[in-house]
């Protein structure tokens, strides 16, 4: 550095001594670059009218500022840096260094790339060009709109922390750190350089994160340097998954920063996404989607039985189905005779097979599902309501269905509904239609084959290049703590430093 800072001064002497031109080329020099950048500001301000532009002459001085009004502080560009400004162009060039220490200014060239001039804007950064010798600095005095942490719509809580994850990055970093205040806790900023510009943060405990899982979204992450993040984080969990095209989820997501910072400590590692109030968890297996926000908060033995219940209405919710279909089809005889009475006398002038029947129950109850989601929740009650009593029982009473198909459809539909991870219940929602074909298909036998193909599709995902089902871990113990919540321990864990896959290493 030292050499080079001398041979441009020794280029620059060498040139006045030697080039008598070679000044006044200098002066064009700065003229054009000066006309230039205000060309490109104006062309840019024309196109985007939120761009404001203040301007300041004193002694042939002449200064121009650029600034995204909402997103900069007003009251300290009125109350801090303009007074200052003034006050530089009465003193003259004597106190622009000082002025661009005190304000901790990031001294800028203006042939800057237009995508690097509107960046700075965007993000809140105030850009001074001072005229007469082109110099153009950037004032970080950003105050972008950000709402307070509250408790996470997403999962709601009775017992818990009331903070949740917001918008902003920094924030939520913050909010992980207070319950995490250690070295071990690492934090790694990516950029992804779309047309967003989108900030990107990997959070993850040194000594229990999996390295194999770690160097895996590393990798991963900086191949999205130059990609542009529209959706939210759910584009950006698709990129880094192992399976675009799985029908589960391969990681998990969390609005709760009590929640996110336990699962750091059972060696996972958070992605937070910019904008986005909820953070992704990896690497996962399928038993991590029947975990609670609030399981560490009750008696181990409720929460372990709450877990278990979750299991088996994953279970029953795409399994039942298709199973009562195909007894109804092809195995009546497997029936006990006053339950097949029961239900002949129920399906008797039906116009429908059963197949069609539990198919149209199923889509009804979907509709109804969506238009609670997407309508207020005022309006999503009355739905409920018109939905549930209204049509259900006129679809009862006129035949059109049989009483038995509607109770088994509504059991699966509450069945799925326990479950916790949003993205699992539009897997369970697929695999219900897929196992009912079957079994509308071959029966029983078609109600097996169909849990056998469920089952070797799972074997073969993977998370972040852990495995999604372990099965070889199934028979032993550590499986076996995968699907309760043991005890805490002294170390704030669960007595077995295995349980839900958590695993310190050495």
């Amino acid at each position: 550095m030292v050499f080079s800072s001398g041979r441009m001064v020794y280029s620059s002497i060498f040139r006045h001594s030697f080039c008598p031109n070679c000044h006044e080329q200098e002066k064009r020099s700065e003229l054009g670059m000066k006309e230039s950048f205000l060309v490109r500001m104006k062309e840019l301000m024309e196109s985007c009218a939120d761009i404001q532009m203040q301007q300041f002459s004193n002694h042939g001085q002449i200064v121009h500022l650029f600034y995204q009004s909402a997103l900069i502080d007003m009251k300290r560009l009125r109350e801090s840096v303009v007074p200052r400004l003034i006050d530089l162009l009465e003193k003259g060039d004597s106190g622009w260094t000082r002025f661009q220490h005190e304000m901790g200014a990031v001294i800028l060239v203006p042939t800057l790339e237009e995508g690097e001039i509107s960046a700075n804007l965007f993000n809140g950064k105030l850009l001074v060009f001072l005229e007469k010798d082109s110099s153009l600095i950037s004032l970080d005095i950003s105050q972008k709109p950000t709402r307070n942490p509250e408790e996470s719509p997403v999962e709601p809580t009775i017992r818990g922390a009331r903070d949740g994850f917001v918008e902003e990055l920094d924030t939520n970093i913050a909010l992980v750190r207070k319950r995490l205040s250690t070295e071990k806790l690492h934090v790694q900023i990516y950029t992804a350089n779309g047309l967003q510009r989108t900030r990107i943060a990997l959070l993850y405990v040194s000594d229990r994160v999996p390295p194999h899982s770690l160097n895996v979204i590393r990798n991963r992450l900086l191949h999205l340097e130059n990609t542009t993040l529209t959706g939210g984080s759910g584009r950006l969990e698709d990129l880094v998954s192992d399976c675009r095209y799985s029908f589960f989820q391969l990681n998990d997501y969390t609005g709760r920063p009590d929640f996110a910072s336990e699962r750091l400590l059972r060696g996972k590692f958070l992605l937070i996404f910019e904008g986005t109030p909820t953070a992704t968890i990896g690497p996962i297996t399928l038993a991590d989607q029947f975990l609670s926000p609030e399981d560490s908060y009750y008696h181990y033995i409720v929460a372990t039985v709450g877990r278990f219940i979750r299991f088996l209405c994953f279970f029953f919710a795409f399994f039942i189905p298709g199973f009562y279909v195909a007894l109804l089809m092809y195995n009546q005889d497997q029936l006990p005779f006053p339950l097949l009475a029961t239900i002949g006398l129920s399906r008797r002038g039906l116009p429908i097979p059963a197949i069609i029947e539990m198919l149209l129950i199923l889509t009804l109850l979907d509709i109804f599902r969506e238009a609670i989601a997407r309508l207020p929740t005022p309006i999503g009650s009355t739905i409920t309501v018109v939905g549930g009593f209204i049509i259900g029982d006129a679809a009862l009473k006129s035949g059109l269905l049989s009483p038995g198909m509607t109770v088994i459809a509504a059991f699966s539909f509450v069945a799925s509904s326990t479950l916790v991870n949003i993205s699992l219940q539009g897997a369970v929602r697929i695999l219900r239609v897929g196992v009912l074909l079957f079994s509308a298909w071959l029966g029983i036998y078609g109600t097996v084959l169909a849990l056998l193909f469920v089952l070797l599709y799972l074997l073969n995902l993977h998370s972040f290049g852990s495995p999604f089902f372990p099965s070889e871990k199934i028979n032993s113990k550590n499986g076996f703590f995968r699907f309760i919540r043991p005890p805490f321990s002294k170390n704030g864990l669960s007595a077995h430093k295995h349980s839900e896959g958590g695993e310190k290493r050495s």
